[in-house]
């Protein structure tokens, strides 16, 4: 409590500043009396001095005062250290005292009735009394009376101090140390003088079978003394005997221990507890390897109960040696303790005889050794380094020598298996075949082994789908020249596993290229892009029956698929002339050409004679059901791409089917290939590899909107909520759905076709921005790195990658950042991500790395663009570098010719002033040896 007084004032304010970060504010209105005093309380949290200050004031003065308040612990728990508890007779002592709280304690220490001077240290709380100041020549106990206080409190305590004899001369025996299966033995103790004395005996674990009777303890009474026999004099001291049964075979280390709370002495004695040899079962490391012309055996026992005790062991080894007699059997047992080794110096079988016997039993003990031949000379072959799916890949095994081989293999796979060798000639070769079903590389993992070697082979094979018949090439022919473009759509079925590593070579029949796109060895996933069709077009210098071709191959397979291509001269005189193929008959009797009408520029009409009733048809861009017998038929040319196409009836037309029976099937839909603008109404297109009047297509727009093409009933036969998906129009071959967004957003646009066999469903995305703009195109100049193919930097090489942005974009604004992970060497997947905080061009398209700045390993380094106004604008790139040793920086010394070999284990050795410097060790001083691997 803190009471502050006043002489005089009013209405006044005071501020009680405590020193430990804290205040309180005190208020006071009344009128004054003529003196005034205001108390007030606050708890503090540690003990220091504190200059508490009290500021008053009010609008007419101001008066303030300090005072230094002390905060100090509370005395308790006064106590004498755990080994200061008691002395020696005779022996000077000093002993120590602790506190287990109190801040600034003076402390008082009586010793027997004596005032005894101490020092406390208040850093440890333990005082003590001065060095060898205290001396008792009598047994006995002594009062110790210790009172402290501080400027809050005192505290006292009271303790016995123990003044004892020292044990003299202690002594352990028995009466036996060797018993025959069971039996008890005698434990004595003596000694000449010692006071508080305890004994204990541990007489060995499991040596009967009460765990309580494993042990003993005698104890005297606190400070008596050890006995004596009264004869004459002094008397003689007492012996303390334990007797000990033991029921179980064994050898036990019996311990005796001997002390007080000055002394300890320990005395051991072996026990052997004998018994029979017994359920014994002889090991060996047999069958053991024949190599430098011998082969080298050990041999052992076993036995799950205990070993027989106090055993010898006598051995003839069946090759003719002498015979190898008084081994001794040790507690340990196979493979902790073997007998040998012996040498053999023939191929064989040997068997090996052995005796073991103690002083009451013995037993013969017999077991065959063979010495066989190891492998050596182990060789593997992959007969391809390449797979398709589906066919068999072969290994070939061969061996030097080796007997009992057996070939453990691991196909990568999850698959494995393994088969005894079947050749046993230097010159027989095994042969091991698997298929694969899954892509991508396989690591097999080959070992020859029997028992007394092994040998392991790695391959690597790369396992690829094949091309299959699952792609078609359609064109746009024929064409009437000089409209000499033509389009060509390369498609694919979904439905099929698609092609591993393929590439794509166009070839349009007239040999030339093509001006838009680099069509030799483009990666098939490249090509098509997530799409199920890659269309491109291709101008013709002449007309021709041309022939177009694409030819996907990987390094397991290859196909070619082709499509007629042809373009042709249009029709420039009144005599009707046949344009292109499929063309018809000439010359034939059944079907003339009278006239042709010359063209005006939006129709053209051809003139026909018939001598009989076969049926013509005629096909005008793809468009069926143009079915006419007349003598005259006159089309509309809308564009300069029209192609007309006369069949006669014998021919089959080249249509799309209509049958009823095929189903409905939804290849993809796509939008025109750009970024739409928002209200800019913009045309999808999907297209169906067949027909059926009887479905029904649904097309969402992603943003709630949704139209349906088909019949009514059709449509509702399916479930399709023909309000929430209004028909628009009737299904055909080719739909070109036409939306307009509100919204900028990412959309997903789904198609659903329906057909009495099934349901087909596509997805394709696209991005609607209130402003033109395309993802930026990123092109990583060092190329993009696989991590099994990385690009190698040697670690004090700086790091130097630098990234091409093209950005077409309304608003060019963007943000870049460059990440590094750590990857696992084996599967490329991504460990822990490095700090580039202290990288400056993180954020920029060139990133500089300083050397040594990464260990070595494999890591893999991406950098991401976001264009800021639209965030699903953006691109990433990547690839892997791996941090390799440097090569070694070699220093000279005259008269020496070293050379350092990358790759393999290299050890240089020069002398000091000549040894090769690590370039990768910042410390320039470094000197020594380094082994580089080619990790």
């Amino acid at each position: 409590m803190f009471v502050m007084t006043l002489s005089s004032g009013s209405h006044y304010t005071c501020i009680w500043n405590w020193a430990d970060d804290s205040q309180d504010l005190i208020t006071v209105w009344q009128p004054p009396p003529l003196a005034q005093t205001n108390s007030h309380s606050h708890v503090f949290t540690r003990d220091l001095v504190y200059p508490v200050e009290v500021t008053c004031r009010n609008n007419v003065s101001l008066a303030n005062d300090i005072i230094n308040h002390t905060v100090q612990y509370e005395i308790f728990d006064i106590h004498l250290a755990p080994y200061s508890l008691g002395s020696l007779r005779g022996i000077p002592f000093n002993f120590s005292f602790m506190l287990t709280n109190g801040t600034d304690p003076s402390c008082d220490v009586i010793f027997d009735d004596e005032p005894v001077p101490n020092t406390y240290d208040v850093t440890i709380k333990t005082g003590w009394t001065p060095p060898g100041r205290l001396i008792r020549m009598e047994t006995g106990f002594y009062l110790v009376v210790i009172r402290c206080s501080n400027l809050v409190s005192s505290a006292s305590s009271v303790s016995n101090f123990t003044i004892d004899i020292p044990i003299i001369e202690p002594k352990s025996w028995t009466n036996i140390t060797i018993i025959v299966q069971t039996g008890y033995v005698a434990f004595d103790v003596t000694m000449n003088e010692g006071t508080s004395v305890q004994v204990t005996w541990d007489f060995g674990r499991n040596s009967s079978a009460d765990p309580s009777s494993w042990t003993a303890t005698y104890q005297l009474a606190q400070l008596e003394n050890w006995p004596r026999t009264l004869d004459g004099g002094d008397g003689v001291p007492d012996i303390h005997q334990v007797s000990h049964y033991y029921a179980n075979p064994g050898i036990y280390n019996a311990c005796v221990v001997v002390q007080n709370n000055y002394n300890y002495t320990e005395f051991s004695h072996l026990i052997y507890v004998v018994n029979k040899v017994e359920n014994l079962e002889i090991m060996s490391n047999s069958p053991v390897g024949y190599v430098n012309k011998e082969g080298i055996v050990h041999i052992g026992f076993y036995t799950p109960d205990v070993p027989p005790i106090l055993a010898s062991v006598d051995i003839l080894w069946g090759d003719g040696t002498d015979l190898e007699t008084g081994q001794d059997f040790t507690a340990d047992l196979w493979p902790a303790t073997q007998f040998g080794p012996h040498s053999y110096g023939q191929l064989g079988p040997y068997d090996v005889w052995t005796n073991v016997s103690n002083m009451i039993s013995w037993k013969n003990f017999t077991t065959t050794i063979w010495v066989i031949l190891p492998i050596t000379n182990f060789r593997m072959a992959l007969e391809a380094k390449y797979v398709a799916t589906g066919s068999n890949v072969s290994l070939t095994a061969s061996f030097g020598i080796g007997d009992k081989v057996n070939i453990d293999i691991d196909w990568g796979d999850g698959n494995s298996e393994s088969v005894p060798r079947r050749g046993t000639l230097f010159v027989d070769v095994d042969r091991l075949s698997h298929s694969y079903v899954t892509s991508g590389p396989k690591l097999i993992t080959v070992k020859a082994w029997n028992t007394v070697s092994s040998v392991t082979k790695l391959f690597t094979v790369m396992c690829q789908h094949p091309v299959i018949d699952m792609f078609t090439l359609h064109s746009s022919a024929p064409h009437l020249y000089p409209d000499n473009f033509v389009y060509f759509n390369f498609t694919y079925d979904m439905n099929q596993i698609f092609p591993t590593d393929a590439v794509v070579a166009f070839n349009f029949g007239d040999g030339l290229a093509n001006a838009n796109d680099v069509y030799n060895h483009v990666p098939l996933d490249d090509l098509f892009n997530g799409d199920t069709v890659y269309s491109t077009s291709h101008k013709y210098a002449t007309s021709g029956d041309f022939v177009a071709s694409v030819t996907i191959s990987n390094e397991v397979s290859e196909k070619t698929f082709t499509v007629k291509a042809g373009v042709y001269v249009p029709i420039t005189k009144a005599t009707w002339t046949p344009l292109y193929k499929p063309l018809l008959p000439l010359n034939s009797t059944w079907l003339s050409y009278d006239q042709l009408l010359d063209a005006i520029p939006d129709q053209l009409q051809a003139a026909l004679n018939l001598d009989d009733t076969t049926l013509l048809t005629a096909l005008y861009e793809d468009v069926d059901d143009v079915y006419s017998t007349l003598a005259a038929i006159v089309f509309e040319l809308r564009s300069t791409d029209d192609v007309i196409i006369f069949y006669s009836g014998n021919q089959e037309p080249e249509l799309e089917s209509s049958d009823k029976d095929k189903d409905l099937t939804a290849i993809r839909y796509t939008s025109s290939g750009y970024p739409i603008l928002r209200h800019d109404p913009d045309v999808f297109s999907t297209s169906f590899t067949s027909i059926n009047p009887e479905g029904c297509v649904t097309v969402s727009f992603g943003d709630g909107a949704a139209s349906s093409y088909g019949s009514d009933a059709n449509c509702r036969i399916y479930g399709v909520d023909l309000e929430m998906a209004p028909i628009v129009g009737v299904i055909s071959a080719n739909l070109s759905p036409t939306h307009s967004y509100r919204d900028e957003g990412l959309f997903s646009q789904i198609v659903t076709a329906y057909s009495p066999a099934s349901v087909e469903t596509t997805t394709s995305a696209v991005v609607i921005s209130a402003y033109n703009c395309q993802a930026p195109k990123l092109l990583l100049l060092t190329s993009e790195k696989s991590f099994r193919d990385p690009l190698r930097i040697p670690k004090r090489d700086p790091i130097q990658l630098t990234v091409h942005n093209t950005i077409e974009c309304d608003d060019i604004s963007n943000a870049k950042l460059w990440t590094i992970f750590e990857v696992d060497q084996n599967t490329g997947d991504e460990l822990d991500e490095i700090d580039l905080s202290e990288v400056r061009s993180r954020t920029g398209s060139v990133l500089v790395i300083k050397s040594g700045y990464l260990d070595y390993g494999l890591y893999k380094v991406s950098y991401r663009m976001v264009m800021l106004a639209n965030q699903w604008f953006s691109a990433e790139v990547s690839t892997h570098i791996k941090m390799v040793r440097s090569d070694l920086i070699v220093r000279l010394t005259p008269g020496l010719d070293i050379s350092i070999t990358r790759g393999w284990k290299t050890t240089i050795a020069l002398d000091a002033e000549g040894y090769s410097r690590d370039p990768d060790d910042p410390d320039e001083s470094q000197v020594g040896n380094r082994y580089d691997y080619d990790f």
